[in-house]
């Protein structure tokens, strides 16, 4: 009763940006704070599947559970890269416990297994439902975020219930002179448009796609990104190999630093504005 009375303050930073990977297992789920302390969560894993009988809800039982001992007690955005289990399969809890002030997500197909429940949590919530496209742009507490994909074109014509690794947001986060890309799940095919659209940014820190699946992460395509670090979130020895050792040896390549929570846990990286520094695992 204390704690709900005289919550303890949120351990932030103030003036630096933090990225946290949270360790979900075979998931997603990466907290960013923002320079003043605003904070967006980049989806919130999922165990199981849709039809899983397991009771552990992701979002409640770790996502949660993280935010409150960092003296989080509400959430300023939730961003869902796309509507798979194991990236938004905790995203009802979270819209309930966290109240965001947006729910940020791709345009989805209608017959979307996940998507009547997330919605309606969010109405429940009373949380404002936000879809994005490549090309727009806003700002979050000293935060320049980009949506690159998907394109208006792609969202209206591949919109079917099987394709929600292609349709995912893929998000370019810059503070000061540094800055991170947000991969989803999407594949090469997807990494080749936007390659062809031009004007693809630089990224200090990739995250990379589909957990390391070798369907992504091209050789063109970290080229063109030039990260220094890699960030993987896949569960402990998983059942698909993830990450691929066609990814590592790429990434090793091309001498990008790798992070994965399936050896290192959750990850933090912070940034000045001028460079990232390793928080370390918690």
């Amino acid at each position: 009763g204390l704690i709900l009375t005289h919550p303890f303050a949120p351990e932030l930073t103030a003036g630096e940006m933090e990225l946290t990977m949270l360790d979900v297992g075979q998931g997603d789920a990466t907290l960013v704070v923002a320079p003043n302390g605003s904070t967006t969560l980049i989806d919130a894993g999922g165990l199981g599947g849709y039809s899983a009988s397991t009771r552990l809800d992701t979002g409640e039982d770790i996502v949660a559970p993280y935010l409150w001992q960092r003296g989080i007690q509400r959430v300023d955005a939730l961003v869902l890269s796309h509507l798979d289990f194991d990236h938004a399969g905790g995203a009802p809890a979270i819209l309930r416990i966290f109240r965001p002030r947006r729910l940020l997500l791709a345009k989805q197909p209608a017959g979307h297994p996940l998507l009547g429940r997330v919605l309606a949590a969010a109405t429940a919530a009373g949380v404002e439902s936000v879809q994005l496209q490549a090309g727009e742009t806003w700002e979050a507490g000293g935060v320049i975020w980009r949506a690159l994909h998907p394109s208006s074109y792609q969202a209206a014509s591949d919109r079917k219930a099987g394709r929600s690794n292609e349709e995912s947001l893929v998000l370019h986060a810059r503070f000061g002179e540094t800055s991170v890309l947000f991969a989803g799940d999407i594949h090469e095919a997807n990494e080749r448009e936007m390659l062809a659209r031009g004007g693809l940014p630089r990224a200090d820190v990739l995250k990379v796609a589909h957990h390391g699946s070798r369907t992504s992460t091209s050789g063109a395509f970290l080229e063109a990104l030039a990260p220094t670090v890699a960030l993987v979130s896949a569960g402990w020895l998983n059942s698909y190999g993830h990450p691929h050792p066609a990814v590592v040896a790429r990434l090793r390549a091309g001498g990008i630093a790798l992070f994965r929570t399936d050896r290192d846990g959750a990850i933090t990286l912070r940034s000045n504005g001028r460079r990232w520094l390793y928080g370390g695992a918690r």
